[in-house]
């Protein structure tokens, strides 16, 4: 019986399979054309040295990411499957509530993230990792501790640190215990300003250690971040420091000395140097009491502008707005974090802290209305309308100039470069 012409070829090509699949430049010219993609369930790594799920795989754009259930460690293996991206598909998105505007195609635990980020500091810094640092906020100062858990958390502003603070602040004293917490969080509620360094216990923030204990902290203690998309965290500083109608003495500081001393070093700016085109265009107005300064124009002087142009560093620098790599050494080849939670992940990354702390409470919303900004609907709508405003060339310059750090944190999969 003869053979049709198509199953001829077939048999020529499952001949020719058998006889170079052994061969391996074979086998890795035909993975680029075929990537086997796991599924999404995400990999629990907090009971890892008991699970008994075996090794896991999840492929990210050439990142391919290996959990070990049995190590309880995570790698990143570089390959040569890489997914071309443009400037086209990325996301511009600007949305004053969560969501991830990553485009991986699998979730990551804050334990796999943690993973990604050391991995993609050392490629775009290097084996000698960043050494740059906020001079004016001193690291130090920003690890707060729980030493009976033996757990360090450096807190980044916009990202849940006043209610992260208001757990450790609370567990500092030697009286208070995690189960007085259970059921609500009543006793947080009273912490009104948990960022005062004198209401911290002796012991429980970093600086408050002589040097060789700080070291033997930084290798030991179970080491934890949360970050949030930097475009994103700029805006929500904007948002809760210079918009509305708040006149408490908290919020008349940063609306009056910050943003005058912010003022008149833009206007000098602009007198003196080639300002970007969105500051010269941006609302300002130094003679209003407070100060006016224009959405577009914070934007652009806190994002365009580099810090060492700028006469009052240390208010330009400030933590709610500066970038999150310096604040806490996440590129430092000296500091390695064990966990990097996504802000936009809400409760699923804070549940996951708490569960690894064994603290059987529900992660606080402490909302103080004395030192947090609170918008009436009419304020929130007018807010929304002015960051929908924003032209999609600004805010596609603004993540171009942010675009290594939103790069390293995993907030996008489009290298720098």
């Amino acid at each position: 019986m003869r053979l049709k012409k198509t199953h001829k070829i077939c048999i020529i090509f499952i001949s020719l399979l058998i006889v170079l699949l052994p061969n391996q430049a074979f086998r890795e010219t035909i993975q680029v054309f075929w990537v086997p993609v796991q599924p999404s369930n995400q990999v629990d790594l907090r009971n890892s040295k008991t699970a008994d799920a075996g090794s896991q795989t999840k492929s990210f754009n050439g990142e391919i990411i290996k959990t070990s259930s049995g190590s309880g460690e995570v790698h990143i293996q570089k390959t040569s499957i890489m997914k071309k991206s443009s400037e086209s598909s990325e996301l511009h998105e600007l949305k004053t509530s969560s969501g991830s505007t990553n485009t991986f195609e699998q979730k990551l635990s804050g334990w796999e993230r943690s993973a990604l980020v050391r991995f993609r500091c050392q490629e775009v810094f290097g084996e000698k990792g960043d050494t740059q640092t906020n001079l004016h906020y001193p690291f130090e100062k920003r690890i707060f501790l729980a030493n009976t858990e033996k757990i360090a958390y450096c807190a980044i502003a916009k990202a849940f640190s006043s209610n992260m603070k208001r757990i450790f602040l609370y567990l500092s004293d030697s009286s208070h215990s995690a189960v007085d917490l259970r059921g609500d969080n009543g006793p947080l509620q009273q912490i009104h300003y948990p960022h005062q360094q004198n209401f911290w216990k002796n012991g429980s923030v970093l600086d408050h250690l002589p040097r060789e204990e700080q070291d033997r902290v930084m290798e030991t203690y179970f080491k934890f971040i949360f970050v949030r998309d930097p475009l994103k965290k700029v805006i929500s500083a904007y948002r809760d420091k210079f918009y509305g109608q708040s006149d408490d003495i908290f919020h008349a500081y940063f609306r009056n000395t910050i943003a005058a001393a912010m003022c008149r070093d833009i206007e000098r700016y602009k007198q003196e140097f080639s300002a970007p085109s969105y500051l010269m265009e941006g609302d300002i107005d130094c003679t209003r009491q407070p100060v006016f300064i224009g959405l577009q124009t914070f934007l652009a002087w806190v994002v365009l502008v580099p810090l060492e142009s700028k006469n009052d560093s240390n208010r330009n620098d400030n933590p709610h707005w500066a970038p999150s790599l310096p604040l806490c050494r996440i590129c430092s080849s000296s500091v390695k974090f064990d966990f990097v939670g996504h802000f936009e992940e809400g409760d699923g990354d804070t549940k996951d802290i708490l569960d690894h702390a064994k603290w059987d409470f529900p992660f606080p919303n402490v909302n103080d209305t004395q030192f947090d900004t609170v918008l009436s609907d009419k304020e929130k709508e007018d807010f929304t309308e002015q960051v929908n405003d924003l032209s999609s060339e600004f805010v596609s310059e603004l993540n171009n100039a942010l675009a290594v750090e939103r790069y390293i944190l995993g907030y996008t999969d489009l290298k720098p470069g």
